[in-house]
């Protein structure tokens, strides 16, 4: 999940906007803000995310605008997108390899068992005699 904080405009130390991993304030503490901040990108790995704003009402500011995008992320996020990919690739390439092994196998020996019939010696045929005093 990707947490993008475009902006927050909260007066400093007595009004904040927290965020927590999960859905309760019991969770990791991810960001804490007071004052201003613009443009921070926050990249969460849990599903779900709590934002809490606390204010003591004295004095008004612009507030905040942030804004929650859920992603896919992979199970190891060391390992990019492309990674994946070229791990799929080469898994699909080795199954279709499996599956011609498997099916051009019988046809290889069957050709073989033709080949070796075929260059087996015949035996000698037994030729009619002739006869030599023939009338």
């Amino acid at each position: 999940m990707t947490v993008s904080i475009d902006e927050v405009s909260v007066e400093n130390f007595h009004d904040f906007v927290r965020i927590y991993e999960g859905n309760s304030t019991t969770g990791k503490l991810l960001k804490s803000i007071t004052s201003q901040v613009n443009h921070q990108v926050l990249n969460i790995t849990t599903k779900t995310v709590l934002i809490v704003f606390l204010t003591d009402q004295s004095i008004t500011d612009r507030g905040f605008h942030i804004t929650v995008k859920a992603r896919v992320v992979p199970d190891d996020p060391s390992m990019g997108y492309g990674t994946w990919t070229v791990i799929r690739i080469v898994g699909i390439i080795l199954i279709i390899l499996c599956l011609l092994i498997i099916y051009t196998r019988p046809w290889i020996q069957k050709r073989r068992d033709q080949n070796k019939t075929e260059q087996q010696p015949k035996p000698p045929q037994e030729e009619e005699p002739t006869n030599l005093f023939a009338d």
